[in-house]
């Protein structure tokens, strides 16, 4: 009779020890398994973050270029429009010059044939 309690008592202390034994590797394992989930959880936030910074760049890049662009379209009128008034100034520069060598000439011939 004793030595049946004995062996119950020892089965009931190797039992509890082996519940204690496997209820800390549990938590070992939950525990690693938490600090895993926790990296796994901040990369993907700075994957996403790091998504949403590049998407933010390429939409400022293109503001940029487009900014560019509209810029150097409005240089560019501004420049043909001074071509163009340049042009305007010698073609009636040149109008001039040949209105006056007509009217020279026309004066020279009439004092010339008066002379004559």
């Amino acid at each position: 009779n004793g030595y049946l309690r004995l062996k119950a008592a020892i089965r009931f202390v190797q039992t509890r020890r082996r519940a204690t034994v496997a209820c800390r590797r549990q938590r070992s394992e939950y525990l690693r398994l938490k600090a895993t989930a926790g990296c796994v959880q901040a990369r993907r936030r700075a994957i996403v973050a790091c998504r949403r910074q590049h998407a933010r760049h390429l939409r400022l890049k293109a503001a940029a270029i487009k900014l560019q662009t509209q810029w150097r379209g409005v240089m560019a009128r501004q420049q043909l429009q001074h071509l163009r008034e340049t042009a305007r100034r010698l073609h009636e520069t040149a109008m001039a010059v040949k209105v006056q060598s007509w009217w020279r000439a026309s004066w020279c011939r009439m004092i010339f044939n008066y002379e004559t």
